[in-house]
């Protein structure tokens, strides 16, 4: 969307910008498992979760989620696809799915069946989890 203010920006605001998209980019390419080299893309857990940290996973999870539902918009209102490494063309619709598969984890619709935002459902934890989720 910063892009999009060309006139107002300055030169190396642009650059900068570029900078932040790359990088961006890359990440979205990371969640979805589409660099060659297998060290670069998030892991997932068995159930499918992005795993990005041991504690206090579910943030990084849901900003993922938030990057990929807003970039999927951006790239269908411009009808453009995502560039991965891997030489893949990405629709908008895989960011999206993506997006949505991962806060239907969070909401319940994972191996356990809870829902990790407490009061979503009346099926979530009781206690603090310490242990990585499946």
């Amino acid at each position: 969307l910063l892009t999009e203010q060309r006139p107002k920006l300055s030169a190396q605001q642009h650059c900068t910008l570029r900078e932040y998209k790359s990088k961006a980019e890359h990440y979205l390419c990371s969640c979805l498992n589409l660099h060659p080299h297998n060290s670069s893309n998030v892991y997932r857990t068995p159930g499918g979760l992005l795993f990005v940290r041991q504690w206090n996973n579910l943030q990084y999870v849901a900003s993922a989620a938030f990057l990929l539902a807003t970039y999927s918009d951006h790239l269908t209102s411009h009808h453009l696809y995502l560039h991965c490494p891997s030489d893949s063309s990405v629709p908008p619709s895989a960011l999206l799915a993506l997006s949505r598969s991962q806060a239907d984890y969070i909401l319940g619709m994972n191996p356990n069946h809870l829902s990790y935002l407490v009061g979503f459902s009346s099926s979530f934890p009781n206690a603090c989890i310490t242990a990585p989720l499946p």
